[in-house]
């Protein structure tokens, strides 16, 4: 199946036109070529590059962009041009869907608030043209939730360490969640006043910020989006020809370690495996 094709399935189920503005979705490299194998990837990595190949995908379609500058030169010593260089030498094409996957109904935010259980989910902050899309997703326990008893159930889904305010709410039951760095949104939630706001690449005045007011939760940036490829990958299965291999990459690629490790990127490593 010729690629423009399938970017065309691509985009009638995650619009590029429901990304968030400037953000670097779609086609980001294109190499003109046929392929019945696509592989699908948090970020792209040798690894999934290398992936690909095996797997004769011509296709990788990546939650985060490769290219989110305009490219001024494709140089190898750096980690775009590199990448950038592997995906033409080995004719294989990039599509990146981010925010138009964040801001899907069943996106990055709702992912999370299944995993902690919420209910009576609604879209946080609804896209302007279509309610029904949006970025994060508030919602509420079925009843209130002690921040200890939450922040051991954090720790356990997100493998992961956790930072939160000092200063915040004890009682927990309504929840603000944007998955990624949703701080940007930090003004309105304070209007909103949930009792706790989860997003991640939070900074130390932000904790300032939000102290006495709302409890503030950061698992991480990648800890967040973890979820994601699977949810992907279902998604767009349902509108794929049955003659059209998806196929989920095994590759790990959170940048950051921690010290000590206890065993967080162990675990990382082993929700990928076990998808």
């Amino acid at each position: 199946m010729k690629i423009s094709e399938i970017v065309d399935i691509i985009e009638s189920v995650l619009p590029k036109e429901m990304a968030l503005l400037g953000d670097r979705t779609g086609l980001q490299v294109d190499c003109d070529s046929n392929t019945d194998n696509i592989i699908i990837c948090y970020e792209l990595t040798n690894d999934v590059i290398s992936e690909a190949r095996k797997l004769n995908c011509k296709l990788i379609i990546s939650f985060h962009p490769l290219i989110f500058n305009p490219l001024e030169e494709i140089n190898s010593g750096e980690r775009v041009g590199r990448l950038t260089q592997e995906l033409i030498r080995n004719d294989i094409s990039l599509y990146s869907v981010h925010t138009s996957f964040d801001k899907h109904p069943e996106g990055t935010s709702k992912l999370i608030a299944d995993k902690l259980g919420l209910i009576n989910t609604e879209i946080l902050f609804p896209d302007e043209n279509n309610s029904k899309w949006g970025m994060g997703v508030i919602g509420e326990f079925e009843s209130d939730k002690n921040l200890l008893e939450l922040l051991h159930e954090c720790y356990h889904i997100f493998n992961s360490p956790i930072k939160y305010n000092r200063i915040g709410k004890d009682s927990i039951k309504k929840v603000a969640i944007i998955g990624g760095s949703g701080f940007s949104w930090a003004n309105e939630i304070l209007d909103l006043a949930p009792d706790l706001f989860i997003t991640a690449d939070t900074k130390y005045h932000d904790y300032h910020m939000f102290e006495g007011k709302v409890s503030l939760l950061d698992p991480g940036h990648y800890e967040m989006e973890q979820f994601v490829t699977n949810a992907i990958k279902n998604i767009l299965e349902e509108k794929f020809p049955k003659d059209l291999s998806l196929h989920l990459s095994g590759s790990y690629s959170n940048p950051i370690s921690y010290f000590p490790d206890q065993n967080y990127t162990t675990r990382q490593k082993n929700y990928i495996s076990n998808i």
